[in-house]
């Protein structure tokens, strides 16, 4: 592959990242937090907002399905990772001088690419990536009531709906698997974890500030 081809692969993979983060900051604040249905419950003008919620999960549902994609032509975390040169290639790479030999040595650059590997090609197969698997085919790509997927994931195991509070959870740690990633690339220090943060503090002070939208309507 040319290291052009990758190095651009990497930035789209980062600039998904980047949307998704703000997305998950604004799912985070939904999470147990009382002010949603208190603001919204009666009210007409609450479906627009329950609409922007639905629309917010599916789009961060998305990402995630298309950050793990194991398509062999998809810009994704198990694609990326398969094609990600060696520890001393990557050194070699930048000719020696790099964001990593600066901070570790070969051995330590190993074990944390043989960490990345585990963390991904280990998950691939897990029953919260088949749900997701599932959201993506019944809902986001068709409406189905049963797809044939579904069929054949369940004959090998029971497979669960996707939840909110986990599909957050995953849109977090896919984050700082493509942070991990684009380090070990470039040295790109990405702010995907601070984003979450602001996003979920403004979103939550949205919730708490705003009228009870039957109060005003």
């Amino acid at each position: 592959m040319l290291l052009e081809n990758y190095d651009a692969m990497v930035d789209a993979l980062v600039a998904d990242a980047t949307h998704a983060a703000w997305d998950t900051g604004y799912m985070k604040a939904l999470i147990d937090n009382e002010f949603v249905p208190q603001k919204m419950n009666e009210a007409i003008s609450g479906h627009a907002l329950h609409v922007a919620n639905i629309a917010v999960k599916r789009n961060l549902a998305l990402y995630c399905s298309r950050a793990w994609d194991a398509d062999k032509d998809a810009i994704s975390l198990p694609r990326l990772t398969a094609k990600l040169p060696t520890p001393a290639d990557l050194i070699n790479l930048h000719g020696g001088m790099t964001h990593l030999t600066l901070e570790s040595d070969e051995h330590e650059i190993g074990l944390r690419v043989s960490r990345l590997h585990a963390n991904i090609f280990e998950r691939e197969d897990d029953n919260w990536y088949r749900s997701l698997q599932l959201f993506r085919t019944e809902w986001l790509a068709h409406r189905l009531l049963k797809s044939s997927r579904r069929a054949k994931f369940e004959a090998e195991r029971p497979v669960e709906d996707i939840k909110l509070k986990e599909l957050v959870e995953r849109a977090e740690q896919t984050l700082e698997l493509v942070g991990e990633l684009a380090y070990l690339w470039s040295g790109r220090h990405n702010g995907f974890s601070d984003n979450i943060k602001t996003a979920e503090m403004r979103c939550r002070r949205f919730w708490s500030s705003i009228p009870r939208l039957r109060d005003i309507e």
